[in-house]
């Protein structure tokens, strides 16, 4: 199968492209030009660069011979950025997400391409669930923020395209991804495990998170390029293990070969002290449940993560 991958540079794209590649798929590259891949990657696939002159006419030639695209390049959510004009910064979310998202799905429909897969976010959903009440793909979204909103407006446009067009439709909405070389808060959190310092984080053992790993995620993506299930599809996926912040800090430091460290501290506290540090985000994401109810989308395709949790974090934990 011949596919198309935009944000192939980054964390997912990588590692699915030399997924697909080891499993016999032609893969094309798609970016920006301001990073390119590995050279052993790079030296493995058709490469894109979307700054050059005639970067239009190549990538259409291109799509008429894909099989597929899987459409990965995202402007992401960014906790610590402190734009200088609110506006503008909001503005380059739609023009990322949602705008150059629909021109290149119409411009896949047009050359006939058989199946576009996007790689959206739970964010649509919402924020934060209760205990017990996890999010499902027939929820009515409830996106916050311009990167979720985005995203959701290019989910809508996308189902547009698929109704008036033969290009079927697959989104994915993942909860956070980790894996060896992540960026995201879960690597964070890994590097102050291994500060070995007492964490205030004990009592931290009523709420829920569901996470998936950068390989189960890379294994649902390649059955969504051919599986009859996913067609049209809006489905969410996750290891379909979740995770208290305790249980998470626990298993992070066993995988580091360390004892946790843990000890209590009331939660009115720790509110205060991450308020002071104007850190309010990163306690919601603390002491907040974030649940994705997966059972639809294991039944519906057929498919379970092959790897567990446990797996996994010792993965990510290998120095």
């Amino acid at each position: 199968m011949k596919v198309l991958i935009t944000g192939l540079t980054g964390f997912v794209g990588q590692a699915l492209s030399y997924f697909l590649l080891s499993r016999n798929h032609s893969i094309i590259g798609y970016g920006s030009g301001f990073s390119q891949p590995p050279l052993d990657l790079l030296n493995k696939i058709q490469w894109i660069n979307a700054q050059s002159v005639n970067a239009r006419e190549i990538l259409d030639n291109q799509l008429h011979e894909c099989d597929a695209v899987i459409h990965l390049a995202a402007k992401v959510h960014q906790l610590n950025a402190i734009p200088h004009d609110f506006e503008l910064f909001n503005a380059e979310y739609f023009k990322v997400n949602t705008r150059a998202s629909l021109e290149l799905a119409n411009q896949a429909a047009k050359a006939r391409v058989k199946r576009f897969i996007f790689l959206s976010t739970i964010k649509v959903n919402g924020e934060s669930t209760e205990i017990g009440t996890p999010f499902h793909s027939d929820d009515v979204p409830r996106p916050q923020g311009p990167y979720a909103l985005s995203k959701w407006e290019a989910e809508k446009g996308l189902s547009e395209i698929a109704k008036n067009s033969e290009m079927e439709v697959v989104i994915i909405r993942p909860p956070l991804v980790y894996g060896k070389n992540a960026k995201a808060n879960l690597a964070s959190l890994l590097k102050l495990v291994r500060t070995a310092i007492p964490l205030p984080f004990g009592s931290l053992d009523h709420n829920l998170r569901s996470f998936i790993s950068i390989d189960n995620l890379i294994s649902f993506i390649e059955l969504c390029l051919h599986s009859d299930a996913a067609k049209n599809k809006t489905l969410l996926i996750s290891d379909n293990h979740d995770l208290s912040t305790k249980e998470l800090i626990t298993l992070l430091a066993q995988a580091s070969n360390l004892k946790p460290k843990l000890f209590s501290c009331p939660s009115v506290v720790l509110k205060s002290m991450f308020s002071l540090l104007g850190r309010s985000d990163a306690f919601n994401r603390l002491t907040d449940s974030l649940q994705l109810d997966v059972s639809k989308t294991l039944s519906g395709l057929s498919w379970s993560p092959p790897y567990t949790v446990h797996e996994e974090i010792k993965k990510m934990c290998i120095r």
